[in-house]
């Protein structure tokens, strides 16, 4: 059977019984959003990429902040979700969110680097990133648990998506005179302008 790349407009009432037999297998071995392609089996079948979200949010819903206030991160994917709440692990939630930016931009940049290991701020909350092999796409994972794996594009979004509506929502919040709000600014902003292309 010829193998094909690109299943457009492929749909399981037009593929014969025995395919669809295999794609109902080989679905069973995937995760995350459906994308059609081939796979191990030869047929056409969905091999799951997945969508994400990075969640930053502080506990108490307090109008003054300081750049050392502890919080909360929060990943949620296909797969799983874990967040630093539930495992008892706050961290200082602004810095963190400056340090997951620029650690992700460095390692996206980097052609050499495989793995990317994010700490959170005062915390042993640890998110893992693995690039895989030459494809454009990533495994994201929490300790042992694996939240899925998704595209470069897709990683830079969710980030975007994540610490802008953190800024959005508690930046207001921050002094003026806070150090940390300048960090953050930059961090999103350089995130920004290297990535913007896959936004």
């Amino acid at each position: 059977m010829t193998q094909q790349t690109e299943f457009e407009g492929f749909t399981p009432a037009t593929t014969p019984l025995s395919g669809l037999r295999l794609m109902r297998q080989c679905d069973q071995d995937h995760r995350g959003l459906t994308r059609f392609e081939s796979c191990h089996f030869g047929v056409p079948c969905r091999r799951r990429l997945m969508s994400i979200q990075f969640r930053f949010y502080f506990d108490d819903p307090g109008e003054r902040r300081s750049g050392f206030d502890l919080g909360h991160m929060a990943v949620e994917g296909g797969n799983a979700s874990v967040s630093s709440q539930r495992e008892g692990r706050s961290m200082m939630v602004f810095i963190a969110v400056v340090n997951l930016l620029d650690g992700v931009r460095r390692f996206l940049d980097d052609t050499q680097a495989r793995r990317y290991r994010f700490v959170g701020a005062d915390s042993s909350f640890q998110i893992e990133f693995t690039k895989l092999g030459e494809r454009d796409e990533l495994r994201v994972a929490v300790g042992s648990v694996e939240i899925g794996q998704l595209r470069r594009g897709e990683l830079v979004r969710a980030l975007l998506d994540g610490a802008s509506q953190f800024t959005d929502q508690y930046l207001p919040h921050l002094p003026q005179s806070d150090s940390v709000r300048g960090d953050i600014t930059s961090a999103l902003s350089e995130f920004l302008t290297r990535h913007r292309q896959l936004s």
